[in-house]
């Protein structure tokens, strides 16, 4: 005799049948079938509402909206067709971080001056201290200049 079938259930059903039951509105669903345990099945309807509603906790993929610089000051001259930047970089601050960014700042504008000047400052440092680094558009090229700064610091070990 099968797990979950009376002996009612094996005489007067072939191997596999399910019982049907009518509900409201007319409307037929399955109550039991032979060879399945209601264990089982209510463990099985466990399971996946388990596995939904894990994946429907875990937040959606975002990203990242934070600029890595802000324009601290923009100061155009627009008879001299120059224009100066004072900017402050977020997170780690390398030379080629500093490189990357302002020259995308310059790419930008260089369209509207002809000589462009972007001081960028670390974050902690003011617009009254020595910039990290000063790079310039002049005659179409773009020229970095790094303060002592963003020089690498070497340390005696001995």
């Amino acid at each position: 005799m099968e797990k979950g079938c009376s002996l009612g259930d094996r005489r007067s059903r072939s191997r596999g049948q399910c019982r049907l039951t009518r509900a409201e509105a007319g409307h037929t669903m399955v109550t039991h079938c032979c060879g399945e345990s209601p264990v089982f099945r209510a463990t099985i309807t466990a399971l996946c509402l388990l596995l939904l509603w894990g994946c429907d906790t875990a937040p959606p993929p975002t990203r990242s909206q934070a600029q890595p610089y802000s324009v601290i000051s923009e100061q155009a001259d627009p008879a001299a067709g120059s224009l100066t930047l004072l900017i402050k970089m977020s997170g780690t601050v390398t030379q080629a971080s500093v490189k990357s960014i302002a020259e995308k700042v310059i790419s930008e504008r260089k369209g509207d001056y002809r000589h462009i000047i972007v001081k960028s400052y670390s974050e902690g440092m003011t617009a009254n201290d020595t910039p990290f680094a000063i790079s310039r558009l002049e005659n179409g090229t773009v020229a970095h200049r790094f303060s002592s700064l963003g020089e690498t610091e070497k340390i005696k070990t001995h």
